[in-house]
């Protein structure tokens, strides 16, 4: 054994040395495993939250709508808002007119998040006006919280929500004939008027604290006083009711006017100054587009309704 031990030592000393490894090649060794364990971790993350929510997408859509609501109630006592809107807005388009029987009834009482679904709904049926009106109604609500809020003024948490909720379709509505939507609007300062708000903006103050002014520390989540509400209430119905649709008529003569001027600048014509367009004549972008009747689902009729 004593020879046997000796030959394999001698053996040993005469295998090639093996050549120490460098340390940046070690730490770029190191730093490969390391991205490689980061991407999947992250692979593990973005895979348990889209399991998550296509699970939230089944449970949901196979409630009945007594079950919806109490889950509704669930998340709006816990401020879970974002929770609440995905119950409504993962259903199928095939239980649109339940939806609208559903909320509808419930609109004064309930926060104007969920006036983007009524919105939804009746676009999906084809009632474009109405669809407008939930529109129009929400987006004022909206602001009307944010500005019930302590802090700051602007409006970037309500930007936020209409671009993901909002739909093009409406506002293209909107811009095509602008009697047609002050029509609508002065109905839905005529809701506005008979249903004034029953709802706290603590849910409003809460969200745009966590998604939007966290790096403010004067924007506390909070509301003001309340009983400074019907004042910002009363003061903010009347900038909008009288300002609302001669702005949007400006904003259409302005974006006809630089329409025009292109088209008679490539003519050689010089387009006319914006102030000497008379605003009562101004006409919107796109002409009104003629439709073609829609058979309407039958939607139950509430006091709630426009």
């Amino acid at each position: 054994m004593g020879k046997k031990s000796q030959q394999l030592k001698e053996a040993a000393k005469r295998l090639p040395k093996k050549k120490q490894e460098s340390l940046t090649r070690f730490w770029g060794r190191i730093l490969k495993k390391a991205m490689l364990v980061m991407l999947f971790s992250f692979y593990l993350l973005a895979g348990s939250i889209s399991t998550l929510m296509w699970g939230k997408t089944v449970l949901f859509r196979s409630l009945t709508m007594e079950q919806t609501l109490l889950r509704l109630d669930h998340y709006r006592e816990r401020y879970k808002f974002f929770d609440a809107v995905f119950l409504f807005d993962v259903q199928e388009s095939e239980r649109a007119v339940e939806i609208i029987n559903t909320l509808q009834p419930l609109a004064p009482v309930i926060e104007p998040v969920f006036y983007f679904q009524l919105s939804k709904r009746y676009e999906e049926i084809g009632d474009m006006d109405k669809a407008t009106f939930w529109n129009l109604l929400g987006s004022f609500r909206l602001r009307l919280d944010a500005r019930r809020c302590e802090g700051v003024d602007d409006l970037d948490a309500v930007e936020f929500y209409t671009d993901l909720y909002g739909s093009r379709n409406v506002a293209v509505y909107v811009s095509q004939d602008i009697d047609r939507t002050e029509r609508i609007f002065n109905d839905v300062m005529a809701w506005d008027a008979e249903n004034p708000p029953q709802t706290s903006p603590q849910y409003f103050c809460r969200l745009a604290r966590m998604y939007v002014y966290r790096h403010l520390p004067k924007y506390t989540g909070k509301p003001v006083d309340q009983k400074l509400w019907p004042l910002i209430y009363q003061a903010y119905r009347e900038q909008i009711k009288q300002g609302f649709i001669p702005e949007l008529r400006t904003t259409m003569a302005v974006q006809a006017a630089r329409q025009n001027g292109g088209e008679e600048k490539e003519n050689g014509v010089e387009a006319p100054p914006i102030d000497a367009l008379p605003m009562e004549e101004s006409l919107p972008v796109e002409a009104p587009v003629e439709e073609a009747p829609v058979e309407t689902p039958l939607v139950q009729e509430e006091d709630a309704a426009p």
